[in-house]
């Protein structure tokens, strides 16, 4: 192969061998323009090249690598060298981008690569120089490319403007020598100077505020707890309203300790300044801090704290005197119960007006803020104390009323409206009543059709209303089937209206679904008077019910979540809502009716009241 020149005229010749002379080019160019101190590697000369250029070996080093793997691993040093020449030799390796790596990391930032061969052009290219045949023919080029140089880091400069006093000269000047100690720049420059002599204080803040990258405000005295001038601290207020109105403009402020008191440090104080200085310049959008103090060299930022004493002074303000805890009754002024914030408990005030008031479980709904309302209790017990024309009252007499806001200490209401009541019977016992016997007079008589013989499930039958459907059921000469929620509650039933032991069931599981099922020989009750929700729900309805029943709902939840399955009354069964409000916010004739027959049954001592009376 070397006879003749044979193989060097193979690689003379060989495809891609164009962009060789291409490339020499190049490398003579690059050192004319510095002919004394480049340093150039070509990688893949050759073994031959160290015969070929015995004569130039005196300015050449030959050097094994491999160019596949990390050239500093192999004796190279990075980023020694001004020029890169590979020239149709990159192709064969197996990855030609850990090559190029490995290329650039041997030269030095701003220095040249020259890549010749077959290729396509892609980003990051300065130079394609094509070979001297056609395109078509040879598609290769000599690609010239450049190591970018990392940009240096720009360092902000400061302006540290003074008022041109003695003090403030003397700290502007300590100011300064801290940030140069730091490696920043920094001038110092007289408030009166930065801007046209003509320009008044208010031209000078805007050109200073909206003509900086940033500004900080230094003061002295105020700001924070010892804050001896707190005056010297209104550009924390002003600052406020510039950021406000401008939400462009990057301006902070820093208390310090005001040059006239002892603490006062000037080289802490200059620290400071540059701690956050520093730290609004280089937190990129300035950061959210925007207001500083410092005391002793250390910065602090302001936080809420809560002042007991303070909120109770502010409170006290508020109400035009000291709050005074007193009994409800007797207190000498005409009281009302009201709720300030729904849902707060401890905003309970009296407003104007109670003697004794029925507390129903919407009362405590309403307290919680779990209902739109303000208005609390509906019914109350007292003694006339005033009279209207038409009223066969007189004053004296003990009565229980229904009304709304009934939590008061004195109640103006209709005399329809009200009952008299026995001197045996307490105003809270009697103030318990109204609700309980309307809920279950309604329920039985007037909905359910309750008729002798039948017979009825009560659910919660310990409660107030399940007390009460107890006394009416009883009445109406039906067999009476219970659930309590524990065994106190399973006496009381059975003791207070001799309801049958066997008879009471537990409604803390849904076991009493197949005990009712027994006692009434898989028939079903005819009457279920329920107040559970969910699968409890559900069990009595589907498997307590017998057919041609009534399901009396008093429970709010699955009405008000409007639950379906209404299978279960295919068999002439009729689910009927049982809601008195509708009562209270419409009083029609049959409403009339039913208040008149409960006052009639508790004027004449036929049902008694519940227990036990829990007094609030």
């Amino acid at each position: 192969m070397t006879e003749g020149d044979l193989l060097y005229a193979f690689y003379r010749g060989a495809f891609g061998a164009s962009v060789n002379a291409n490339a020499a080019e190049f490398v003579g160019l690059v050192s004319d323009k510095d002919p004394g101190g480049l340093r150039i590697i070509e990688v893949g000369a050759g073994t031959g090249a160290a015969d070929r250029f015995t004569a130039d070996s005196s300015i050449l080093d030959f050097a094994t690598l491999d160019i596949e793997s990390d050239p500093t691993d192999q004796g190279f040093e990075p980023e020694s060298y001004d020029l890169v020449v590979a020239v149709n030799v990159l192709h064969a390796t197996k990855s030609i981008k850990e090559t190029l790596e490995h290329c650039f990391k041997l030269l030095r930032p701003g220095a040249t690569a020259a890549r010749g061969g077959g290729t396509t052009l892609g980003y990051g290219v300065d130079v394609d120089i094509r070979g001297d045949k056609d395109e078509y023919e040879e598609p290769v080029s000599l690609i010239i490319s450049t190591k970018p140089v990392a940009p240096k880091e720009a360092v902000p400069g400061f302006a540290v403007i003074s008022t041109g006093t003695e003090v403030t000269e003397s700290l502007a000047k300590t100011i300064q020598d801290h940030f140069k100690s730091a490696g920043y720049e920094a001038t110092v420059a007289q408030w009166g100077k930065i801007t046209k002599s003509e320009d008044d204080d208010w031209a000078r803040l805007r050109d200073v505020i909206l003509g900086s990258a940033g500004t900080l405000w230094i003061t002295g005295g105020g700001a924070i707890n010892d804050c001896p001038e707190p005056l010297k601290s209104l550009m924390v207020g002003l600052a406020r309203a510039i950021r406000n109105k401008n939400a462009g403009a990057c301006l902070s402020t820093l208390n310090i300790n005001p040059a006239s008191s002892p603490r006062f440090d000037a080289a802490k104080a200059a620290e400071s300044v540059l701690k956050v200085a520093i730290s609004r310049t280089t937190s990129g959008d300035g950061g959210s801090e925007v207001e500083f103090a410092s005391r002793n060299g250390i910065v602090y930022i302001p936080r809420t704290e809560s002042l007991a004493d303070v909120d109770a002074n502010l409170h006290r303000h508020e109400a035009q005197g000291e709050p005074k805890l007193v009994p409800l009754k007797g207190y000498g002024h005409p009281l009302k119960l009201t709720i300030k914030t729904p849902g707060l408990l401890d905003t309970f005030r009296p407003a104007r007006h109670v003697p004794a008031g029925g507390r129903r479980n919407r009362d405590v709904l309403v307290a919680l803020g779990n209902l739109p309302e303000f208005a609390l209790g509906v019914h109350a017990s007292g003694v006339v104390k005033r009279l209207g024309k038409a009223s066969a009252f007189k004053p004296g007499d003990r009565v229980i009323t229904s009304t709304r806001d009934a939590f008061a200490t004195m109640l103006q209401f209709p005399a329809k409206g009200a009952i008299i009541i026995s001197d045996r019977m307490s105003f809270e016992e009697a103030a318990s009543m109204p609700l309980v016997f309307l809920t279950a007079y309604y329920a039985f008589v007037t909905v359910g059709r309750l008729e002798k013989g039948e017979t009825v499930l009560i659910h919660a039958a310990a409660g107030g209303v399940g007390q009460a459907t107890i006394q009416i059921a009883q009445r109406q000469g039906v067999g009476i089937f219970a659930t309590v929620g524990t065994d106190g509650k399973r006496k009381l039933v059975s003791e207070s209206y001799g309801t049958p032991e066997d008879h009471i069931f537990s409604s803390r599981d849904l076991s009493f679904a197949t005990v009712v099922l027994r006692a009434t020989n898989g028939k079903g009750v005819d009457v279920v008077f329920n107040s559970l929700a969910g699968k409890a729900l559900r069990l009595s309805r589907e498997k307590c019910l017998a057919p041609f029943g009534r399901f009396l709902e008093i429970g709010k939840a699955d009405l008000f979540a409007n639950t379906g399955g209404m299978s279960p009354f295919l068999d002439n069964k009729a689910y009927l809502g049982v809601n008195l409000l509708d009562f209270e916010n419409n009083p029609t004739p049959r409403a009339v009716a039913l208040w008149e027959a409960t006052v009639e049954l508790i004027h004449s001592g036929a049902v008694k009241p519940v227990q036990p009376v829990q007094p609030v």
